[in-house]
C-alpha cells in the first residue's frame, strides 16, 4: 500500500476495498468509517475519572473487582488495568472486558504498576481499585465527581471501607468512629494525622491528578526509603495544605 494515496480517514476503516487497495475512499457513509470516527472522537474526549487497577495472580477475585467498576452509574470514566505478567487465569478473565485499557508486563510490584497506570491516565480525578478490592456502591464515582466539581478547594474525597472475608462476607467497617462524629476535614486533618497517623483509605479515595502526582512517592523514593506509599502520600497531602472531605457512605470493600 502506498501510504501517500491513503486519505487520513481510512485509518479508521478496514472493510471496503479502497482501504485494502490504497485507492481513495469515497464511501462517506461507510458504517466502519463512521464507527471509527466516533471511537476516535470518544478517545480525544478526556474522561472525568481514571480508575487504576493493579493485578497479579489473583484470578479468583478478578471478576468481582471488574464488575464493581463496570456497574458504576457513572459513564464518564476510563478503567486502566496494569497486570504484572500474571501466570494464572487473570489475563483470560481481564480480556473479557473490551472497554478497559489493559497492559500486561513484568513490573516491580504494586507501586510500579500504579505509576504505569498514572502515566496512562487521562482523567482529571484518580482512583485506584486493586484486584481483590471493589466498590460497595454503584454511586461512588458519581459522588466523587459531584463533590470535587462543586468545590475547587477540595482535592480529595474518601468514604468508609468495608472489610470482607475471602468468601465476600462483610466483617467490619473501617473508621467506624466516624459513624458517630464528623470526620476531620480541612485544617483539622493534619493535626489528626499527627496524633493518629491516619492515612486515607486507598481503596476508595478520589484525588485530583495534579495533586497525586505531587504527593505519591516515586519508585526511586519508595525503593530508597522502603516507605509505606499511601502513608507517605497522606503525610505529603496534609503537609502541603491540601483539603479533603469525607463522604459518609460505605464506598468500597477489600
Amino acid at each position: 500500500i502506498k501510504k501517500t494515496r491513503l486519505p487520513w480517514r481510512v485509518l479508521f476503516c478496514s472493510i471496503c476495498s479502497a482501504c485494502t487497495t490504497g485507492s481513495a475512499c469515497t464511501i462517506i457513509s461507510c458504517t466502519n468509517l463512521i464507527g471509527g470516527f466516533k471511537a476516535f472522537k470518544d478517545f480525544l474526549k478526556k474522561p472525568k475519572i481514571s480508575v487504576i487497577t493493579a493485578s497479579y495472580n489473583l484470578a479468583p477475585f478478578v471478576e468481582e473487582t471488574m464488575r464493581s467498576v463496570l456497574n458504576q452509574d457513572c459513564d464518564d470514566f476510563e478503567h486502566i488495568v496494569i497486570d504484572g505478567g500474571s501466570s494464572d487465569d487473570s489475563l483470560r478473565l481481564l480480556k473479557k472486558y473490551p472497554d478497559i485499557v489493559l497492559m500486561s508486563e513484568e513490573d516491580k510490584g504494586y507501586q510500579d504498576a500504579f505509576w504505569k497506570g498514572l502515566n496512562l491516565a487521562r482523567g482529571e480525578y484518580i482512583l485506584q481499585c486493586a484486584v481483590s478490592d471493589g466498590y460497595a456502591t454503584t454511586k461512588w464515582l458519581n459522588k466523587c465527581i459531584e463533590v470535587l466539581d462543586a468545590d475547587n478547594d477540595i482535592s480529595l474525597v474518601w468514604g468508609f471501607a468495608g472489610r470482607l472475608t475471602e468468601d465476600s462476607k462483610y466483617i467490619a467497617v473501617a473508621r467506624s468512629q466516624f459513624h458517630y462524629e464528623e470526620a476531620p476535614r480541612e485544617g483539622d486533618m493534619f493535626n489528626y494525622w499527627l496524633k493518629t497517623f491516619f492515612f486515607y483509605p486507598e481503596g476508595n479515595l478520589c484525588v485530583r491528578k495534579s495533586v497525586i502526582l505531587k504527593c505519591y512517592p516515586t519508585i526511586e523514593e519508595y525503593e530508597k526509603n522502603n516507605t509505606l506509599d499511601w502513608l507517605e502520600f497522606s503525610y505529603r497531602f496534609n503537609r502541603l495544605g491540601y483539603i479533603s472531605t469525607h463522604i459518609p457512605i460505605l464506598a468500597n470493600f477489600g
